[in-house]
């Protein structure tokens, strides 16, 4: 209409051009206005724990605006307390959950790590047998034990101590060898 009477010299160009610009303004804030639309859906049904691609139609009508005490105490009987329900929300919360499992393996990384201040022994042992023919056994086999002490000290970065015998160490034998290797610790300290 509006160009009708720019036609008909009644009106200037200018207003056409302005009427034009108004409706081009009307139809971006619109598309915008869907696509919040549509962002705040997607943050709901993230937040619900849903996909996000779920076609849901929230319409305020569907909304129950009046609730009776009949309402809430069945709401109460299926749901419980407060706390009950805020626990069980959280399990459902897929973000939350990962959340925990990152902050319970950070916790163990700190536990490995501490791990490297204390002390370890590791023993070992075998037999072994070197010879061109199978025979003679006792001549070319022999057997070992070996054991090996790491103890972080404040002037090293962790002083290991290897104790190994190609023989069978006697149990007196392993307790003056333990003795005099906590003796030279206590030395370098």
């Amino acid at each position: 209409m509006i160009q009708a009477q720019e036609k008909a010299g009644t009106i200037p160009i200018t207003n056409v051009y302005a009427q034009e610009a108004d409706l081009g303004n009307s139809e971006y804030e619109l598309v915008v206005a869907e696509n919040d639309l549509n962002v705040a859906k997607a943050q709901l049904l993230y937040t619900m724990g849903l996909n996000t691609d779920y076609d849901a139609e929230f319409l305020e009508s569907s909304i129950n605006s009046k609730i009776s005490e009949d309402d809430i105490v069945k709401f109460r009987s299926d749901i419980g307390s407060q706390d009950a329900a805020v626990s069980e929300a959280l399990k459902n919360r897929l973000d939350y959950t990962s959340l925990q499992s990152g902050l319970e393996a950070a916790n163990s990384n700190v536990a490995i790590s501490r791990s490297g201040y204390y002390p370890s022994i590791s023993a070992n042992g075998g037999w072994s047998w070197a010879n061109s023919s199978l025979d003679q056994f006792s001549d070319f086999g022999r057997s070992y034990l070996g054991l090996s002490v790491s103890l972080p000290s404040s002037r090293f970065s962790c002083l290991i101590l290897t104790i190994s015998n190609f023989l069978i160490i006697s149990k007196n034998c392993l307790l003056t060898s333990l003795l005099t290797l906590f003796i030279t610790y206590n030395e370098l300290l």
